[in-house]
This record gives C-alpha cells, sequence and structure tokens, in this order.
C-alpha cells in the first residue's frame, strides 16, 4: 500500500511539473488551492510516504505539503532509508514536511535535528512537530549551515522556499519582494560536537549547499560519514558539490526522476552493502 501511495504522488508530482510551464498555470493552480485549503487549516495528509501525519497548511508554503504530494521522490528515499533509532539532519528544512516524516521513520530512539535560520519557518516547523506529537523526537535550530560559525545577512523571498543567504545569488527562481534578516551561522563541524552524528543528511539552501560542505569537512571524512542527500540547482553548484563528495571518498548518483538531487553514500555504507551481498 505504501508503494502504491509512493507511485501515485511521483506521477502526479510528475505531471503537475509539466504542467507548472504552461502560461498562467501558476496563478490558476494558486487559486485552486487558496480555494480548497483554508489558510491555517490543519489536515491529514492522506497520501504518499507522509500519509497519515498530521499538517497545518500556510499558504505561504507549499500545498503539496498538505496533499501528500510534494516531492515525493525525496520523501520516499527518506522514509525507506531510515531505520529506528537513526539520526537525521534536515538542513533547510522550510515548513517542517521532511522533518515529520524523518521522525516517524526514526522513531522514539532516534533524532531529527531540523535547521532553518527564518523565524517563521523555524516556529512552523515547531508547530507540525507538536501536532503529531513528535517534540520527544525533534530539535528545531534556528541557525544557517555555513562554512563558518559567526552571523551573516539572509534574505528572506515572496516565495518562502527560494530565501537564502545574502552573499549568495541564484538563478533558478524568481525572487520578488525580499527582506533581510541578520542570522546566526554555524558549521556541521561544530553542530556534531554537541548533537549526535547524522545519519542522514537532507540539504536544500538555496545555493549556498558548498559553503555548508565546506564547513563539514570532519563530518564528511569519518569513519561514521552520513549518506547525503543535496538538492543542485545549476551545473555549476552540482559540479562543485560533487567535487567535495568525491574528494571526501563518496559515490554519488542524482535520483531518479528527481535529477537535481545528488544521493552520496560514504565509504562505510558501500562496504556494508557489499558485506551483506557476500552473506546473502
Amino acid at each position: 500500500m505504501n508503494r502504491q501511495r509512493a507511485r501515485l504522488a511521483k506521477l502526479i508530482w510528475t505531471q503537475k511539473r509539466l504542467i507548472s510551464g504552461l502560461p498562467f498555470a501558476h496563478r490558476l493552480y494558486a487559486f485552486l488551492v487558496a480555494s480548497y485549503f483554508r489558510n491555517g487549516a490543519e489536515v491529514v495528509i492522506p497520501r504518499g510516504p507522509a500519509a497519515g501525519l498530521r499538517w497545518r497548511h500556510y499558504r505561504d508554503y507549499q500545498p503539496w505539503m498538505a496533499m501528500g504530494l510534494y516531492e515525493p521522490h525525496v520523501t520516499q528515499l527518506i522514509s525507506e532509508h531510515l531505520r529506528p533509532g537513526d539520526v537525521f539532519y534536515d538542513v533547510g528544512a522550510n515548513a517542517g514536511y521532511f522533518t515529520v516524516v524523518a521522525a516517524r521513520a526514526v522513531g522514539p530512539q532516534g533524532l531529527v535535528v531540523a535547521f532553518d535560520p527564518v523565524p517563521r519557518n523555524a516556529a512552523t516547523i515547531l508547530e507540525q512537530v507538536k501536532l503529531n506529537t513528535l517534540e520527544t523526537i525533534c530539535t528545531v535550530e534556528r541557525i544557517a549551515i555555513a562554512d563558518q560559525d559567526g552571523a551573516a545577512k539572509f534574505t528572506v523571498t515572496t516565495r518562502n522556499a527560494n530565501s537564502h543567504l545574502e552573499a549568495i545569488t541564484i538563478t533558478h527562481a524568481v525572487e520578488g519582494r525580499c527582506v533581510a534578516l541578520d542570522v546566526a551561522t554555524t558549521r556541521l563541524d561544530t553542530i556534531i560536537r554537541t548533537h549526535r552524528r547524522p545519519t542522514l543528511v537532507k540539504m536544500d539552501i538555496e545555493g549556498a549547499e558548498v559553503l555548508a560542505l565546506q564547513g563539514a569537512r570532519e563530518l564528511l571524512a569519518g569513519p561514521d560519514a552520513p549518506t547525503m542527500l543535496i538538492s543542485t540547482h545549476s551545473d555549476t553548484l552540482e559540479r562543485k558539490v560533487k567535487a567535495i563528495l568525491i574528494d571526501a571518498g563518496y559515490s554519488l548518483t542524482n535520483l531518479s526522476g528527481f535529477e537535481q538531487m545528488v544521493w552520496a553514500l560514504p565509504r562505510s555504507a558501500r562496504q556494508t552493502t557489499v558485506t551483506r551481498q557476500v552473506h546473502a
């Protein structure tokens, strides 16, 4: 049943991405969604890997989350890869969709840490966590992951999901109206000194992925280096991300059906897979 839901979600998501390229499609879609979902409505996600989780829908976030259709390729991979007791870092958590999906997968012995520097996002993530009674599993850190510990300017755009460090120029989205915030920054290498080390890291931070990886050299080089799932929004960014990961000993593939996501396995994970195959 779960796989059937995931396949349906992927099919609908693929069609949605095609339709979104048509003139005026986004405006029509926004109007229809606004008619269907009341702002602030609490729903139960009906389909996909997130089916059964509770969700608070706000119009400044993707309505596909409330529908259970948001990035189903990524959602399924996260929910299937994580095991009870694992640790998941959601870097660039936005509204917390992957945060609650991962929390259900890792269970009460696991840990999910959601990182987002935007106050509105951090509050929304915490609300989604509380709706699903996952407070003992999830931690929300209102901070930007980068290559140094300190502070930076952060641009919050009209389309919330495209918010980014001010020093980063994004080319994959129209920014519209922007507001600049002062935010705290830190490195993943700093985070692992006070938090359990991650099993899986999902990273989608609008062009700052290279900075984040440069601040995670210790984490990537360790014997318990995590699996990485990283969003890249341009060919140039993808080349830089892959170069860092290959240098750290990772093997890489692009996620089938959602090629902007790079799936990176550390050397330890590959060795475990080979051992399992030999003893199967």
